[in-house]
């Protein structure tokens, strides 16, 4: 996961 999204990869926010 490139920067901190939302709900796209859940990595640095972990929504997915």
């Amino acid at each position: 996961a490139p920067p901190a999204r939302s709900m796209v990869d859940g990595d640095i926010n972990g929504d997915s």
